[in-house]
């Protein structure tokens, strides 16, 4: 009886096929398969993932999207990709935990945040590190303060997620 439903569950998904092989039916049907197991992906692993708010939330998204994306189109093999999705969703939630739980391993996950101006002071050599130019600069600070002037500035600082945050010196 198991292998019955095996063999129908191989032909209606195109198990068996190459993946140029595969009807249209067939993909569309993985698409939707893929759909529901991403949902459930998702949420587990919480509303932090969905803001891709630093290198271990991004980089979870662009594997899954990868991965995921072989086995609707039939270059990967379907269900284990879709375990796989689930085992790197576990392990992006395991280390989430440990990132907030060890400031070594979250240092080594995320980062730290690099001040790019102190005091009205650009740090030049910072912003070369960065790849963050004086204009990229001034524009947050356009962005966020409304002025771009450097001087006005008490603490400006590349977050671990990619932002510039910016804190303007008491008046």
């Amino acid at each position: 009886m198991m292998a019955h439903w095996r063999q129908v569950i191989e032909a209606v998904l195109g198990l068996d096929r190459q993946a140029q092989d595969l009807r249209l039916a067939q993909i569309l049907l993985r698409a939707m398969i893929m759909f529901f197991a991403v949902l459930v992906m998702l949420r587990l692993a919480e509303k932090r993932f969905l803001a891709q708010r630093n290198t271990l939330d991004t980089l979870l998204a662009l594997v899954l999207g990868s991965m995921l994306a072989r086995a609707i189109n039939g270059s990967e093999r379907f269900f284990e990709t879709i375990a796989a999705g689930f085992f790197l969703v576990i392990l992006h939630r395991m280390l989430a935990w440990a990132c907030c739980r060890c400031h070594v391993v979250g240092r080594y996950c995320k980062g730290l945040p690099q001040i790019l101006v102190e005091n009205g002071k650009i740090k030049d050599e910072v912003l070369l590190r960065h790849h963050v130019s004086k204009h990229d600069l001034e524009e947050d600070l356009r962005l966020k303060t409304g002025s771009d002037e450097i001087q006005r500035i008490q603490k400006a600082q590349l977050e671990r997620n990619g932002e510039i945050s910016v804190k303007e010196k008491e008046s």
